[in-house]
């Protein structure tokens, strides 16, 4: 494909652009879906159930909610309910790890913050 007709595909008969694709890490997504915190302890395909398929941004949205949700939470309590909340019965090292990073992450940021060892919604 010419480097011109990049990022269009054909609708019809003609030529149209694609919708702009959010990007996060190795996940890419459409602006207009919502994002949701979704279960997966009923899915069929193991693949499904990869900690390292989870996207950021259902991840950081987990954490935000239950943070304002609960006013407040531990690093810990929030790594737990999440992984009950995403369907995981059990939270291994690499989804405690996961879910550890994006809250790093949410904190530098400046989307949360600590205060006496509780996580908190960070206020503008």
């Amino acid at each position: 494909m010419s480097s011109n007709l990049a990022g269009c595909a054909i609708l019809g008969q003609k030529w149209a652009p694609l919708p702009a694709w959010n990007r996060q890490d190795d996940f890419i997504s459409m602006p207009t879906r919502e994002v949701l915190v979704r279960d997966r302890s009923n899915v069929q395909s193991a693949g499904l159930r990869r900690w390292d398929y989870l996207p950021p941004s259902e991840i950081d949205l987990g954490i935000l909610t239950l943070v304002e949700e609960n006013f407040g939470a531990t690093e810990d309590e929030v790594v737990q309910a999440l992984s009950r909340q995403l369907g995981y019965r059990s939270t291994s090292a690499q989804l405690r790890d996961a879910i550890g990073k994006r809250i790093a992450i949410l904190k530098s940021s400046g989307r949360l913050k600590l205060e006496d060892h509780i996580l908190a919604l960070a206020t503008d």
